[in-house]
């Protein structure tokens, strides 16, 4: 039941990340949804499972929005481990720390792709790096502070019904 739930949720990520462009044609450039599931799933998983969460979302956005298999997946992938290793460690649930981390792993995720994009291609991944960073970051924080709490909400909720499902019956003796 709950990995039929993230699938889901990761499909309709992808569908407002998609759609978003055209809701919002005045903005230069959109939040990165797919690095809000890969943050929730360190933060709520740990390294572990941010690691495979964040792969599972970097390789559906590889296969869906880039024409390149491998960004996506390895930037995901790193972001969701890197979260879960700070959050075992360090983190706590502040609303500034989610915020740091979201801006902090916007960044990193910008580096990873354009290291990529020019080590494997030869090309730029932006006009101007710096401008696309100036508006991803503030998107993204926002994003994530509002992702957040219903990710988290819809992660109790299927804990509490599958915790409810698992009871064992009682038996009439």
């Amino acid at each position: 039941m709950r990995i039929v739930f993230w699938l889901v949720a990761l499909l309709l990520v992808f569908v407002a990340q998609t759609t978003a462009y055209h809701l919002f044609p005045w903005l230069p450039v959109m939040p990165d949804l797919a690095l809000a599931l890969a943050l929730f799933a360190g933060l709520r998983w740990g390294a572990a499972g941010g690691l495979r969460f964040g792969a599972a979302v970097g390789l559906f956005q590889d296969l869906l929005l880039s024409g390149t298999l491998g960004f996506g997946f390895f930037s995901k992938a790193a972001t969701g481990f890197t979260v879960g290793w700070l959050r075992e460690r360090y983190l706590t649930d502040w609303a500034l720390s989610r915020a740091i981390m979201a801006a902090a792993a916007t960044l990193a995720d910008l580096m990873i792709f354009d290291a990529l994009i020019k080590g494997l291609y030869g090309l730029e991944f932006a006009e101007n790096p710096v401008t696309l960073a100036l508006w991803r970051i503030p998107l993204n924080v926002a994003a994530v502070l509002a992702l957040l709490p219903l990710l988290e909400a819809a992660d109790r909720k299927l804990a509490a019904h599958s915790a409810w499902r698992n009871e064992e019956m009682p038996t009439l003796e």
